[in-house]
């Protein structure tokens, strides 16, 4: 049910980088899919790479490249 809510609901680009690579309750469980929609934003993306270093105003990836976020809430 969840993987036809993410493709009627983001964009296709978005479909593999969002879809876990491990089986149904080998981590926890998410029992809402309302949040999806907030990855179709402009100011969104997503990376898969591990963070290994966050700071104030920014974090830095396994693969060296340090991005700068604005997270507010």
């Amino acid at each position: 049910m969840a993987q036809k809510h993410m493709e009627r609901n983001l964009d296709p680009h978005l479909h593999e980088k969002l879809r876990p690579n491990y089986e149904m309750g080998c981590k926890r469980v998410l029992i809402s899919d309302d949040y999806f929609q907030a990855f179709n934003k402009s100011q969104v993306e997503v990376h898969r790479n591990v963070i290994t270093k966050v700071a104030k105003d920014s974090i830095t990836t396994d693969d060296g490249v340090t991005q700068k976020i604005d997270v507010s809430y």
